[in-house]
């Protein structure tokens, strides 16, 4: 597990994040741990954590129910 992997397991604002996804679209976790396993959107989730720049982050669903 690499560092960056690491920091997102324990990060406590990922998984309040996660929570509040699954809760709103009522989806199930593995939905979302199946977005996180994509090294782009996890990425981009982490790049979210840290910019303080952008106050807006949307999860969208493709035509399999899955995260894009």
């Amino acid at each position: 597990m690499g560092a960056e992997e690491a920091a997102v397991a324990g990060d406590a604002r990922l998984e309040w994040l996660s929570q509040w996804v699954l809760s709103t679209t009522k989806l199930k976790i593995d939905k979302w741990q199946k977005m996180l396993a994509v090294d782009d959107l996890k990425l981009a989730v982490v790049e979210w954590f840290a910019a303080t720049d952008q106050r807006l982050i949307v999860f969208t669903l493709d035509a399999k129910g899955a995260f894009e």
